[in-house]
């Protein structure tokens, strides 16, 4: 999965998401603005979910 997104997009869903850190604090550290890092988890998760789709009923 990781292989699909930037980077950046990346680090900034797996600090948010799994690691539970303040998304100003993520954005701060990678330099993107605080939308750009609740954009990046937001697709991450989406495409989470798509994958997941067909094995959970």
């Amino acid at each position: 999965m990781r292989a699909n997104f930037e980077p950046a997009t990346w680090e900034a869903f797996r600090r948010t998401a799994l690691e539970g850190q303040e998304v100003a604090t993520v954005a701060e550290a990678l330099t993107l603005t605080v939308n750009a890092v609740k954009l990046a988890k937001h697709r991450v998760m989406k495409r989470l979910r798509q994958e997941a789709e067909g094995l959970i009923d």
